[in-house]
């Protein structure tokens, strides 16, 4: 199985809606295994995503203001690594959202 994936990090507070969580890619992997819990252990976690095969993740599942642990598996055929380091995300139901007006032009 390839090593375990390094650098896992999840946005805190970033999004209204969703955590993005990314991580640095693993030798030899050719997908990943994206796992949440609300405590930071791994009895009863949640697996998200057991096919991706970027090193991103947007948990669109998420309740605003509640905090989320998050871990990856590197997987290939011969089977996945251990877990990742854990980081904990949230989305923030006051976060700003990023709005660009542009003039009308009527012609």
């Amino acid at each position: 199985p390839p090593p375990v994936p390094s650098g896992t990090s999840a946005t805190d507070g970033l999004f209204r809606d969703k955590v993005l969580v990314s991580w640095n890619a693993s030798s030899n992997a050719t997908y990943y295994e994206v796992y949440r819990n609300t405590s930071n252990n791994h009895s009863g976690e949640t697996l998200l995503s057991s096919s991706q095969t970027i090193t991103s993740y947007n948990d669109m599942s998420v309740n605003p203001d509640q905090t989320y642990y998050y871990w990856v598996k590197a997987c290939n055929d011969e089977g996945c690594s251990d877990y990742s380091a854990a980081d904990s995300g949230y989305a923030d139901s006051e976060a700003i959202i990023n709005q660009v007006y542009l003039p009308l032009i009527i012609k």
